[in-house]
């Protein structure tokens, strides 16, 4: 059965965003190990292709394609906890949201394979997700996490299931009070070893 392409007027209406990640990886960001995502895309995706339709987003922890082989050793336990501590279906747990600083976009893969201390995902995972519509580049989003003062368990709503990368909410979640898990010191200097890591190929984007 052919997939059906949701349209994009909701989710650009949508006063509130969240964006699918994997569990373990938003674990990552939460406790400071990580500030890039790595995108493409999703097979339903409004855009098409992977679009940076809002800066500041909630962080939506999914478990949809999440495989412990496709993350480094040292992120392992977090997966298996992931797992251990994921809510009931009908909820969606958000502890964490973002705001993208910068933006790349490259095609060396070698240059992102020289970055594996700052992400979660393995090798094998990064090549992989390379190889998925190759002449696209991938977007390098730098992004800093600030942390809820206390998790929100938003209903899981129908049009939050597919492969997909952005969920429109219908009920807010209160961002007040919430902290920085870096310091903006520490955020630009991962940003710029992003930058020089990505080197002169990679185009950077204003956001």
């Amino acid at each position: 059965m052919p997939r059906t392409r949701p349209p994009l007027e909701p989710l650009l209406a949508a006063q509130q965003k969240a964006l699918k990640e994997w569990a373990v990886v938003c674990r990552a960001l939460t406790e400071g190990r990580q500030s890039v995502l790595l995108r493409k895309g999703g097979i339903i995706e409004e855009t098409r292709d992977f679009a940076l339709v809002e800066r500041r987003f909630l962080l939506y922890p999914t478990f949809e394609h999440q495989d412990v082989n496709s993350v480094q050793s040292p992120y392992r336990d977090w997966f298996r906890q992931s797992l251990e501590q994921r809510p009931e279906d009908t909820v969606v747990r958000i502890d964490a949201w973002a705001e993208v600083t910068d933006l790349f976009l490259t095609h060396d893969l070698e240059a992102l394979l020289t970055m594996s201390e700052g992400y979660a995902w393995s090798p094998d995972y990064i090549r992989m997700r390379m190889a998925y519509k190759p002449r696209k580049p991938m977007n390098v989003v730098a992004v800093r996490t600030w942390t809820l003062p206390a998790p929100v368990d938003v209903p899981v709503e129908e049009h939050f299931a597919g492969c997909k990368s952005w969920v429109p909410l219908e009920r807010s979640v209160e961002t007040g009070g919430s902290a920085p898990v870096l310091t903006d010191e520490e955020h630009n200097a991962r940003v710029d070893a992003v930058a020089r890591a990505l080197g002169a190929s990679a185009e950077r984007v204003a956001v």
